[in-house]
C-alpha cells in the first residue's frame, strides 16, 4: 500500500508542500514512550521486565511522523510502519520540532528499514544499515541520521534504553522538545501487556 507523505497545516488538515516549502517550513516528529502499569511490570515478557528494572520507568518507544504513520519494532517482530494511536494511560509523548525536509528524511529512513524488514535484536551496530535493531536504537538512529538531533550529543545507540533516550532528548539544549499527552484517535489496540505477546496486541 502506498502512502503520500504530507505535513499538517495550521488548521490540522494534511497538505502536501512543494520541495521549497518542505525545506523551509517547520513541523515536528513525535516520540512515544511506554510505561507499563504497576500490575503487569513483573509478569510475562522478561526483556521488558528487565528494561524497567534496569532503567525505568519506560520499556518501549516508537516514532510518529507528520503523515500520521508510526515506525516501530517489537519483540520477535520486524521494523514496520503502521497507523495507530497511543493510550495516554501508559504512553508519554515528546514532540521534537524540526524542518519538514528532515522529517521527510526520517520517514524515508524508516520506510527503507521497513522494506528491508530488519528483525528485532539486542546485538546491533550503530546506523540504519544494522542487520538487527530494537526500539530505542531504531528511534535514536533515525533521529540522528536525519539530523533532527546531533549524534555528537548522544552515546552509542547500541546500548541506549527507552528511559535513557527520554532523558537525553529532554536535556538536549539544541532541540525544542515539548511533552504532550497522546490521544486515542483510532480503534486499534494500543495497550501493551507483558503477559501477552506484542504481536497479538499491536496488530
Amino acid at each position: 500500500m502506498n502512502h503520500t507523505y504530507s505535513t499538517p497545516s495550521t488548521n490540522n488538515t494534511p497538505s502536501t508542500h512543494s520541495t521549497h516549502d518542505a525545506v523551509q517550513a517547520n513541523t515536528y516528529v513525535e516520540v512515544l514512550f511506554y510505561e507499563p502499569q504497576q500490575g503487569v511490570r513483573n509478569k510475562g515478557d522478561c526483556i521488558n521486565t528487565l528494561a524497567v528494572w534496569w532503567d525505568g520507568p519506560f520499556c518501549h518507544t516508537e516514532m510518529k511522523f507528520p503523515n500520521e504513520q508510526t515506525v516501530r519494532i517489537v519483540k520477535q517482530g520486524r521494523v514496520e510502519l503502521v497507523h495507530r494511536s497511543f493510550d495516554p494511560k501508559v504512553y508519554t509523548g515528546l514532540k521534537i520540532q524540526t524542518t519538514c525536509a528532515k522529517a521527510k528524511h526520517a520517514y524515508d529512513i524508516a520506510t527503507e528499514l521497513s522494506k528491508r524488514q530488519v528483525p528485532f535484536g539486542l546485538t546491533t551496530r550503530r546506523g540504519s544499515q544494522t542487520k538487527r535493531i530494537y526500539c530505542a536504537k531504531l528511534v535514536l538512529d533515525i533521529l540522528c541520521e536525519a539530523e533532527i538531533i546531533s549524534s555528537d550529543n548522544y552515546f552509542e545507540s547500541c546500548y541506549v534504553s527507552p528511559s535513557a533516550l527520554y532523558r537525553n532528548l529532554m536535556n538536549d539544549s539544541q532541540i525544542k522538545v515539548t511533552v504532550f499527552t497522546p490521544r486515542l484517535t483510532t480503534p486499534c489496540v494500543s495497550f501493551l501487556d507483558f503477559s501477552n505477546d506484542y504481536q497479538q496486541l499491536l496488530n
